[in-house]
């Protein structure tokens, strides 16, 4: 403000009319990511209301904790990034968002997971104290870490202030693999009009074909014997990065889940998922087919091969791979689109297993 003004500040003198207060955002790291939305709500009336907010190694409110999963205010734009090797506040960022994931929004929300990334790195005086958080082998720089953190910050503002176009805010735009050149993982909210399924709110998914499983269920650590009702069958070979409900498919050639959900003109469906583990043939993914299922009987299958990340196999030089829930964005064909969709059907013609959080339907 002193800058602005034109008085001298730490940023130097001369800054007069080049600090647009009226667009406000708001960055936080760690534990100050609980404050969000009271921050949000606080300056909502003032000269300075928050226009968007980013997040890095945010700590929030899951299933598992004492709070209540609270979604980002719907009408702010929010990124969310955090390293898949903290050890400080760890999975907490995509727990929370997978936990939110189904709430309606009339803003774009990411959460994106970044390789080999920890959560105090980004603090110049802690890299200098060598004061690491990190799990695992990891090879990331304390330079590293600023740089995505500087980069990140950049292109989120570019794109929400500035309107350039960094990041696939559009409910149909396909996602990427990365975040400024560093391999990632996107968790996706739909916003806007759309047709929401979350796991746990109804029981919209049934098996299909013979032999077929579809589980309501929740992911729970293997050290901890207790036989809850819900929770899922553990995993050998993989380890799911989720507290929260999430429909279990088994998946083979003809045989998967059956999925209710009406939707005139289709555009889109967004498939919020993960596989549960390594596989053993080394295929690399595990391949599904999403079928759209008519009103009028026509039925549009849609291959989802290894262009799909959320699909992608993690396997770990040292371990069992590391399973987070990721957003799939699946087209349909155009003939569908002009049809009313009554039932989207999952497959998978080389086996294997997902869990499920949510699926959308991008409709208009």
């Amino acid at each position: 403000m002193a800058g602005d003004a034109g008085r001298r500040s730490a940023w130097g003198t001369g800054l007069r009319g080049m600090i647009d207060g009226h667009d406000t955002t708001l960055v936080v790291h760690s534990r100050s990511a609980y404050m969000v939305n009271g921050t949000i709500d606080a300056w909502r009336r003032s000269s300075t209301p928050i226009g968007q907010v980013m997040a890095y190694g945010g700590a929030h409110d899951t299933p598992s904790t004492d709070g209540t999963p609270t979604p980002i205010r719907a009408n702010i734009p929010f990124l969310g990034v955090a390293g898949t090797a903290d050890a400080d506040v760890e999975n907490m960022g995509s727990q929370w968002f997978t936990a939110v994931i189904g709430a309606p929004r009339t803003a774009p929300a990411f959460q994106v997971e970044v390789e080999d990334y920890g959560h105090a790195y980004i603090n110049r005086e802690l890299s200098r104290r060598g004061l690491d958080d990190r799990r695992g082998e990891v090879t990331r720089t304390a330079k590293d870490h600023e740089k995505l953190l500087l980069d990140t910050t950049v292109g989120w503002l570019s794109h929400t202030v500035r309107g350039r176009h960094v990041f696939p805010t559009g409910n149909t735009e396909p996602l990427p693999n990365g975040l400024i050149g560093v391999p990632a993982r996107y968790l996706v909210a739909t916003h806007g009009r759309a047709v929401r399924l979350v796991s746990g709110k109804g029981r919209w998914a049934a098996p299909l074909g013979r032999g077929a499983s579809v589980k309501v269920c929740r992911n729970v650590g293997r050290m901890d014997p207790t036989p809850y009702p819900d929770r899922c069958p553990n995993v050998d070979d993989g380890v799911p990065i989720s507290d929260s409900l999430m429909t279990r498919v088994r998946l083979g050639r003809g045989t998967g889940a059956r999925v209710t959900v009406t939707a005139r003109h289709p555009k889109l469906v967004a498939l919020h998922l993960t596989p549960t583990r390594d596989r053993k043939d080394k295929l690399g993914h595990t391949p599904m087919r999403l079928t759209a299922v008519m009103a009028d009987g026509r039925r549009f299958p849609v291959d989802m091969g290894p262009k799909y990340n959320a699909l992608r196999e993690w396997p770990h030089p040292y371990g069992a791979g590391l399973y987070y829930p990721q957003t799939a964005r699946v087209p349909l064909p155009a003939a569908a689109r002009r049809g009313t969709l009554v039932a989207v059907e999952l497959t998978g013609p080389r086996g294997g297993e997902v869990d499920i959080r949510g699926l959308d339907v991008v409709a208009g």
